[in-house]
């Protein structure tokens, strides 16, 4: 089912292509294959790049009640390394973000390959494993 979002979205996008005008509404054609104009993609591409952070700090307070300061100083009280492997993490923003799936509670940053184990394990996946392995 389409959110009211997608839905929106939808109507907008028939209604650009129909008229043949961008989807921003600037009265500009679009460029070929595209929905809107060189102008718009540039004004959003360059507004993207100047709310990054803002974004950023916004989902991993949705996520995980923490901000992007708050990833930061956990980079720098882990020494910017992997608290399951102790290797040398890619830095703060690529940084995986281990966190309890019941009480939603932070651990610590992870590499996206060991987040991963970590998921395996509390789901108890890995004990699966291990017998598929042992069986050969």
């Amino acid at each position: 089912m389409k959110s009211l979002r997608q839905k929106e979205y939808a109507k907008l996008k028939q209604l650009s292509q129909s008229k043949g005008l961008c989807l921003r509404e600037c009265g500009r054609k679009p460029r070929p294959n595209r929905l809107t104009c060189l102008v718009c993609a540039n004004k959003e591409a360059e507004y993207s790049r100047k709310n990054e952070v803002a974004r950023a700090s916004a989902s991993l307070k949705n996520r995980y009640g923490i901000t992007l300061v708050d990833k930061k100083h956990m980079f720098k009280k882990q020494k910017g390394r992997c608290r399951v492997c102790g290797l040398r993490l890619p830095g703060v923003r690529r940084s995986h973000t281990d966190h309890d799936h019941e009480s939603g509670k932070v651990r610590a940053l992870l590499h996206r390959r060991c987040n991963i184990i970590v998921g395996y394990i509390e789901n108890e996946l890995h004990e699966k494993a291990l017998r598929y392995l042992n069986s050969f």
